[in-house]
């Protein structure tokens, strides 16, 4: 770089020298420029402990420039002096010969597979091969193979795993060192050349559930075929999204009870409010499995998710009995209607299972429900009557 001929339109962004360097000791290296408008005009990107890139930040408003680069291992510092003329040269023809500036690639692409090859002019006269660098993703890698006479030829390859839900498209930045110029209008000896990877979706993500509801209440003022809640869900495929198809799980003991539209997602009760009190307690939520489905030709993908109903609690329900884990006989106010012949023992309740695991999600708002999973039922039992039986849950 100490006389270094660039063309003037050479874009800002683009690497226009390699500076390398060397130590002694084996430490690692720092390079930076100083001059008139150096921090303006050009950075230096560390790539290695003893190399670095100088880049090109903005257009040239002089034909000349003088700097002083210098390297320091922190202790010592070795200086020397550089001059940049920008030549007027324009369409200074490039030392890449061939390459794929666009690769289309399916996002479940296999890793170690060839998806292309780049070939660079060499420098005349020169035993040495151009020496090929990638920038720009881990998810891929470049190696040198042997070209034609005269040039050189490499692998671009496929190393890691695509996924077009988190980027659908990778820029990658191929470097090519000690690659033919045009000597008497361009002394770089690093040559660079862009080429985008567009990543194409396939269907692979099963639908999304968009807010599923934390809790529904069932009032006793509702009839049958009244619609309680909308259900949505959407492909998780970001593009070509299948249209989606909702069911309630076959197995669910609660099918009976309600329906859900298989186009809209609306779920409706199927039968009275009283038949269902018949069934099932006021004051533990009914978890009704829902699905949704992708129409597809191929193997269509499906979520479930669990949607809560919780009988409104009544009046009568309410004089005769609350929740606990501990008897509270003495604390809770009596309820009006007493049971007669009451136990003379007080026993303690009890939980059903030792243990509970329940679930709940984030950012959710005051008094949403906790959804329960396992095989464990949620219960408490009191084996005494009248006010020995009533407990309260804390």
């Amino acid at each position: 770089m100490r006389n270094l001929k660039l063309p003037r339109d050479t874009k800002p962004g683009t690497s226009i020298y390699r500076l390398r360097g060397f130590d002694a000791d084996g430490d690692a290296l720092t390079f930076n420029i100083r001059g008139t408008d150096a921090r303006e005009l050009l950075e230096v990107r560390t790539v290695s402990p003893t190399q670095a890139d100088v880049i090109l930040k903005i257009q040239p408003v002089r034909t000349q420039y003088e700097y002083t680069i210098f390297v320091s291992d922190g202790k010592e510092t070795s200086l020397f002096p550089s001059t940049i003329v920008f030549t007027e040269a324009k369409s200074v023809s490039s030392p890449f010969l061939e390459y794929e500036p666009i690769i289309s690639l399916l996002e479940n692409t296999p890793p170690n597979q060839v998806i292309s090859y780049v070939v660079a002019k060499e420098k005349e006269n020169s035993n040495l091969p151009v020496s090929f660098e990638l920038q720009g993703s881990d998810k891929f890698t470049i190696k040198y193979v042997f070209g034609p006479r005269g040039s050189s030829k490499a692998e671009l390859k496929i190393v890691g795993e695509l996924d077009f839900e988190e980027v659908n498209y990778v820029k990658l930045n191929i470097l090519a060192l000690n690659a033919w110029t045009n000597v008497t209008l361009d002394t770089r000896n690093i040559a660079t050349v862009d080429i985008v990877i567009l990543v194409q979706d396939i269907q692979d993500s099963p639908p999304v559930f968009q807010n599923p509801p934390s809790l529904v209440t069932i009032s006793d003022t509702l009839k049958s075929g009244a619609a309680l809640v909308d259900i949505r869900a959407e492909d998780g495929d970001t593009a070509n999204k299948n249209n989606i198809t909702y069911s309630i799980d076959s197995e669910s003991s609660l099918g009976s009870f309600f329906s859900i539209n298989s186009t809209n997602g609306t779920i409706t009760l199927l039968k009275s409010v009283e038949e269902l009190r018949s069934q099932y307690d006021c004051c533990i939520p009914l978890l009704l499995e829902v699905k949704a489905t992708e129409v597809s030709s191929s193997q269509p993908a499906e979520t479930t998710v669990k949607v809560p109903f919780l009988l409104e609690k009544t009046d009568t329900a309410s004089s005769y009995y609350s929740f606990g884990s501990s008897d509270s006989s003495n604390t809770i106010n009596q309820p009006t209607n007493k049971i007669s012949n009451q136990s003379t023992i007080n026993r303690a309740p009890r939980f059903t299972s030792q243990s509970y695991v329940g679930t709940i999600p984030e950012n959710s708002p005051s008094q949403t429900a906790v959804r329960w999973e396992g095989a464990a039922v949620t219960r408490v039992i009191d084996d005494d009557k009248g006010d020995n039986a009533m407990f309260e849950l804390f």
